[in-house]
């Protein structure tokens, strides 16, 4: 499995290793199936076999992070909502 970084992600974990942590974090539970802050349909969908793809929510800083999986477990992406 492939784990991308978007450039805005990436410039501000370079900054800030607080917030690097904060990105790693998140990650990790992500990879648990901690989704963070989604709630609803999307949670749902998340727990559903039938999933086209999974997405987390979390905050790093005042941000708010997207984490993405591929629905096949091919590919990862960390990316901010204005990025997608």
């Amino acid at each position: 499995m492939e784990t991308y970084i978007t450039g805005g992600v990436r410039q501000n974990m370079a900054q800030d290793i607080e917030y690097a942590m904060q990105i790693h974090g998140a990650l990790e539970k992500f990879r648990a199936d901690d989704w963070g802050e989604v709630v609803g349909q999307d949670k749902k969908m998340n727990d559903s076999s039938d999933n086209l793809y999974a997405l987390g929510v979390y905050r790093a800083g005042r941000d708010k992070v997207w984490i993405i999986r591929e629905h096949d477990g091919s590919a990862t992406t960390v990316l901010y909502p204005d990025e997608y």
